[in-house]
């Protein structure tokens, strides 16, 4: 009788598991079938990273891009819809004869130059903010990013033969009701953090590196 009972327990936990699984996999299914993915994108023209340039100060920062003596970036926006951009860029290396006030950053769209700015009191870790929630429409945004020692003025030899890197970074808040995402928010609180004399408070960015050196990857503590 007792073995009777639990053929029968058995047999009715096989026949709801099975029912449970066919609905769960049925539900995935129809989920999958309907469910699209679509969002802006941010593209960098030779990736994200800036670095071995041979900086030397220029008359304009055209001619220092013609000459391979200043940085020239592409920033790529693609939206269905309008959104707000974030850029940064991450400073992981700077050499102390780059910390300089005529060592300088530009962000255009078209011949419009939207921000600027300069390394004179930039440190290695440091995030520069180069838009903030600035209005990109819905369709394809160029921007053109230079950094460059502007040589219309007298300028030390310790500029030359300096060595840097930087990593750009980028975020969309959307202008609708869709929340930003949740990255976004970190990385814009990580420009928070105090310093690690006092006991390093906030969300703070730091680098993971290998064996040689090489950044593996980035965090936000």
């Amino acid at each position: 009788m007792k073995k009777k009972r639990l053929i029968v327990i058995l047999s009715l936990f096989v026949i709801i598991l099975g029912a449970t699984f066919a609905w769960v996999m049925y539900n995935v299914t129809e989920i999958a079938a309907n469910f699209t993915i679509q969002g802006p994108t941010i593209t960098y023209s030779d990736g994200p990273n800036i670095s071995g340039i041979h900086l030397l100060p220029a008359t304009t920062k055209e001619i220092g891009v013609a000459n391979n003596i200043a940085v020239y970036k592409e920033i790529t926006v693609t939206s269905s819809e309008e959104v707000n951009l974030n850029l940064y860029l991450n400073v992981e290396k700077l050499d102390s004869g780059l910390k300089y006030d005529h060592f300088v950053w530009e962000i255009y769209n078209g011949e419009t130059r939207l921000n600027y700015g300069n390394f004179g009191n930039v440190n290695e870790g440091d995030r520069i903010t180069i838009l903030s929630n600035t209005s990109v429409p819905a369709s394809t945004t160029i921007y053109k990013l230079y950094i460059w020692i502007d040589g219309t003025v007298n300028n030390p030899e310790t500029v030359e033969g300096q060595d840097f890197k930087f990593v750009l970074n980028g975020g969309i808040d959307y202008q609708g009701s869709i929340p930003s995402r949740a990255s976004d928010k970190i990385i814009e609180l990580a420009g928070n953090c105090t310093s690690w004399e006092s006991g390093f408070s906030g969300v703070c960015a730091t680098n993971a590196y290998d064996d040689n050196g090489v950044t593996k990857y980035h965090e936000y503590r």
